[in-house]
This record gives C-alpha cells, structure tokens and sequence, in this order.
C-alpha cells in the first residue's frame, strides 16, 4: 500500500464530503493509504504552490486529487507543466473523479490527445455560449 497526499478541489465545485467519499472509495481500489488531506489556498488554487512544493521536497511518492479538473484552465488546457513535473521526480499523480492514475511522463504522452480533445470541447463551449449571446437580439 502507497502512502499518499490529498489535495482536495478547494474551489469547492464539488461539496468536500462528497469529495472524500469518492477519493475514499479511489484510494481502497487502488491500494493507496491516504496520509494527509491538504487544498490549495483559496483565491490562488491556480497556481498549485502546495502540490508543486510536496512533489519537489516531500517524501511522498503518490499525490491523489479530486479531479484532473483541478489543474484545467479553460483558456490554456490542462496544466502539463506540473503533470511533468511530479512525474519527473519520479512520483504519481491520481485523479479519483475520473479514476485515472498517470505514473510515468509516457502514460501521460499517451494521454495528451485524450487531454487536448477535452480542452478543444470545452473552449468550444465557451466560444459558442458567447457568440449565442453576441448574436440574440431580443
């Protein structure tokens, strides 16, 4: 069983008891033994200073998140940089809402499609609610 650190979805689009159910039920499937529970500090959860802080100077070797959502920008995609950066110092990442593990930087190569076609999708939907606003003229 690998010890792991939590960060919860601290933008709380998901209620925090409902967050530790599903990272509970993630963490038994995958053999992981949740140690601690941190989140991000509130107003800049964007810049992932405590995850990036534990992946370069803790012990831990596994870090779980709520959702990969967590690291979403909806203008620049998902944050490849600290992906890459956790797995260069040869740690892993989990995301319990998608039940998605990435252990190594080929795993996440492997992914990047799958990754660039969700952020297409929902930039798309950004794009196409805006201009249905810039277009009614009621």
């Amino acid at each position: 069983m690998t010890d792991t650190y939590v960060l919860l979805d601290s933008k709380r689009s998901v209620p925090q008891n409902l967050q530790h159910q599903i990272i509970k039920s993630f963490a038994t499937e995958a053999n992981l033994n949740i140690t601690f529970y941190g989140a991000e500090f509130m107003a800049i959860e964007d810049f992932h200073f405590q995850l990036l802080s534990y992946a370069c100077k803790s012990e831990y070797s596994s870090f779980l998140l709520y959702s990969i959502y967590q690291l979403y920008n909806p203008i620049s995609g998902f944050d490849l940089t600290i992906l890459k950066t956790i797995l260069k110092e040869k740690k892993t990442i989990h995301f319990a809402a998608q039940s998605l593990s990435i252990t190594s930087l080929s795993e996440l190569q492997a992914k990047y499609s799958e990754l660039f076609v969700v952020h297409a999708m929902l930039l798309n939907r950004v794009i196409f609610a805006e201009l249905e606003g810039i277009t009614n003229f009621q």
